[in-house]
C-alpha cells in the first residue's frame, strides 16, 4: 500500500484519487488515512490481534479531527490495545453503546437465550435504555446518571428493574469480552432497585366452577376452539405456564406414564405430570394430519397463538374480573397449598427453579396451618373440657 507523510501541508495538496486509497503514515507505524474519489479524508489505525486484522476508524479530517489529534488518538488506540482491549468503532475507537448493545445481542444473547427473553431484553433496550443512553459512549456513560435514569421510572418499578438488569448485562459484557476498559466500572452495578408488588390472583372455587361453565357454553356456541377450551382446561389441571401448553407438541406427551416431557422450557428440561382430568383432555382432543401440536392453531402445520380473545369471552361469560391466564398457575399453586401440599412439592410441580420463587405461596401455607391447627386445639379442647369425665384425682388425706 502507498505511503505518505502524514501532515497538514500534504493532506492539502493531495487530490483525489481515481478510487478509495489508503495510505500509510511514514513516521508512525499503523496509523493511515483513508481517501476516497470525492476527496473526503478519513484517519485509521490498524491492529493485529489473536491473527486477525481490527482496522478503527478516528474520524474525518478537519474540525475536530486534526493530524496532530488523529495522531495522538491512533497512539491512544494503540496503547488500550497493548492492554488487552479490543477496540472496534466509534469516537477515539471508542465504543458507542448502541454498538456494544449489537455485538452483545449477536455474540451473547441469541446464541445462549430464549426467544422470550430475547424479546424482552430488546423491548426494554428500545422503549427505556437507547432513547436516554443509546449514542452515548459506553465508558462515558457514569453511575449518577444511570441512578437518576432508573429513579425517573418509580412509578413502573418492576419495568424499570428490569431495564436496569439488561443494562448491567450489557455493561458487563462489555468488560468481560475486552470491548471496555478491563479497569471500568460497570455503573448499573449494586444500583438499589424498587421493591415490588406481586399482583397475584387467586381464583375461588365459585370462579371456577363458573369458568368451567363458560367453557362448555362457548365452546358448543362455536365461539372459542375446541383447541383453545382444551389449552384453558390444561393450564387449569396442570398449572403449566401458557407458552408451554400452547407449543405443546404430541410426541411430547406420554400417555401410558401420564407425564408431559418438555425438552426446553423456562428452567431447563421439565417434567409435568398429568392428573386424570388433564389425561380426559388430552384423550378427547383430536390430532390433525400434517400438525405436531396439541392445540392446533388457525394456520396450518401451526400451534395455537395467542389464548387472549378466548381467555377474555371466558371471564365476561363467567363474571369474573382481574384474572389473567397467567393467574390460572397462582390458582393451581393455591389450591395445592390448601390442599395440604408442602412448598417444597408444590415448587417441584410448578417447576420452579428455585424455592424461593415458590416462597410466595408461604401465606397460604401458614393460613392452612393455621386451619390444621384450629381443628388440633378444637379436639384437644373438646377432650379436656368434657364435663363427663371420669376423676382418678385422688384428694391427699386433710383436704
Amino acid at each position: 500500500m502507498p505511503t505518505m507523510r502524514i501532515t497538514v501541508r500534504n493532506l492539502e495538496a493531495l487530490k483525489p484519487p481515481a478510487k478509495e486509497t489508503l495510505f500509510w503514515d511514514e513516521d508512525m507505524k499503523r496509523f493511515g488515512l483513508r481517501v476516497q474519489a470525492t476527496g473526503r479524508k478519513v484517519f485509521v489505525v490498524q491492529y493485529e490481534r489473536h491473527g486477525k486484522t481490527h482496522r478503527v476508524k478516528i474520524g474525518e479530517y478537519g474540525r475536530p479531527w486534526t493530524v496532530e489529534k488523529a495522531r495522538k488518538e491512533a497512539q491512544t488506540i494503540l496503547g488500550r490495545v497493548a492492554q488487552g482491549e479490543v477496540v472496534t468503532t466509534g469516537r477515539g475507537g471508542a465504543l458507542k453503546l448502541s454498538d456494544l448493545y449489537t455485538h452483545w445481542i449477536d455474540k451473547e444473547v441469541r446464541p445462549h437465550r430464549k426467544p422470550r427473553t430475547i424479546e424482552d431484553y430488546q423491548n426494554k433496550w428500545k422503549l427505556y435504555i437507547e432513547p436516554n443512553f443509546g449514542d452515548a459512549y459506553a465508558a462515558d456513560i457514569q453511575r449518577p446518571e444511570v441512578i437518576t435514569w432508573h429513579t425517573d421510572m418509580a412509578k413502573i418499578p418492576r419495568t424499570a428493574n428490569y431495564a436496569l438488569t439488561v443494562l448491567s448485562g450489557l455493561m458487563n459484557y462489555g468488560i468481560d469480552n475486552g470491548l471496555l476498559p478491563r479497569t471500568h466500572v460497570n455503573p448499573a452495578y449494586r444500583i438499589q432497585k424498587f421493591e415490588e408488588r406481586q399482583i397475584e390472583r387467586f381464583l375461588s372455587k365459585d370462579e371456577l366452577a363458573r369458568i368451567g361453565q363458560a367453557i362448555r357454553e362457548l365452546e358448543t356456541e362455536g365461539r372459542i376452539s375446541m383447541f383453545a377450551a382444551a389449552a384453558i382446561r390444561l393450564l387449569i389441571y396442570t398449572g403449566a405456564r401458557s407458552g408451554e401448553i400452547k407449543t405443546l407438541r404430541w410426541d411430547w406427551v406420554d400417555l401410558e406414564r401420564a407425564t408431559i416431557f418438555l425438552p426446553v422450557s423456562k428452567t431447563g428440561k421439565k417434567a409435568i405430570h398429568l392428573n386424570d382430568e388433564a389425561m380426559a383432555v388430552l384423550h378427547a382432543l383430536i390430532r390433525v394430519k400434517g400438525n405436531p401440536y396439541v392445540c392446533v392453531g388457525q394456520r396450518e402445520s401451526e400451534h395455537i397463538v395467542s389464548l387472549r380473545q378466548p381467555w377474555l369471552a371466558i371471564c365476561d361469560r363467567a363474571r369474573v374480573t382481574g384474572c389473567r391466564i397467567h393467574d390460572l398457575r397462582h390458582s393451581f399453586a393455591s389450591f395445592a397449598v390448601m390442599g395440604g401440599l408442602s412448598l417444597h412439592e408444590v415448587g417441584k410441580l410448578l417447576g420452579h427453579k428455585t424455592p424461593a420463587t415458590t416462597q410466595r405461596y408461604a401465606h397460604l401455607a401458614d393460613s392452612h396451618s393455621k386451619q390444621n391447627n384450629q381443628s388440633v386445639g378444637t379436639v384437644l379442647g373438646d377432650i379436656l373440657n368434657r364435663p363427663d369425665a371420669p376423676s382418678n384425682v385422688v384428694k391427699l388425706r386433710g383436704q
